[in-house]
């Protein structure tokens, strides 16, 4: 099927889902959507597990619980998404644009945010634990209450002294490090 028609019934069925009816979710696990052009897409609860969304343009997109497992978003546009909810194990992010994106609640345990632009972006609540964010701009990103256990590479991501890390659940090292540049940043 066409992926404007899968697009189309999955739309048709989130709404449906409002109201209680059945529809059709859109099943597009391990599809091959390489710089697809969807900004504004309505992809809630969409399956998109080890998808190849490689430089593909999500801006604006609804995701919300939508299934990303071991998805590639290497390079992907994702600036202003809501992806509350949304499942992102070791999902590939390098590159990607996540500007303004709401990442409430997500789970991207294990995800790769390597040189990701987080800038702004809503992370509270969610289960970053061992996430990789070498090189990743992380600047005024909210990451209240998120979990942030054995996390890689935050020592080289930008920004990450005016991120909110309010209640957020990490190890000593990088609370030492938080406390760190904390310490660095505060007038004498």
């Amino acid at each position: 099927m066409p992926l404007d028609q899968i697009l189309a019934r999955h739309a048709g069925w989130v709404r449906e889902r409002r109201s209680h009816d059945s529809g059709d979710a859109a099943h597009l696990i391990k599809s091959d959507l390489h710089d697809a052009s969807l900004p504004g897409a309505e992809l809630a609860s969409a399956a998109l597990g080890m998808a190849d969304l490689y430089g593909a343009d999500l801006q604006g997109a609804s995701l919300a619980r939508a299934f990303l497992g071991f998805a590639n978003l290497t390079g992907a546009n994702l600036a202003g998404a809501d992806l509350r909810d949304a499942h992102l194990w070791k999902a590939d992010l390098t590159g990607a644009d996540l500007r303004g994106a709401n990442l409430h609640g997500a789970n991207p345990a294990g995800a790769i945010f390597r040189h990701a632009n987080l800038q702004g972006a809503d992370l509270s609540r969610a289960a970053l634990h061992e996430a990789d964010f070498a090189g990743a701009d992380l600047t005024n990103a909210n990451l209240r209450g998120a979990n942030l256990l054995r996390v890689r590479n935050l020592t080289t991501a930008r920004g990450v002294g005016s991120a909110d890390f309010t209640d957020a659940e990490m190890d000593e090292a990088t609370r030492d490090y938080l406390a760190g540049l904390r310490r660095e940043t505060s007038p004498s």
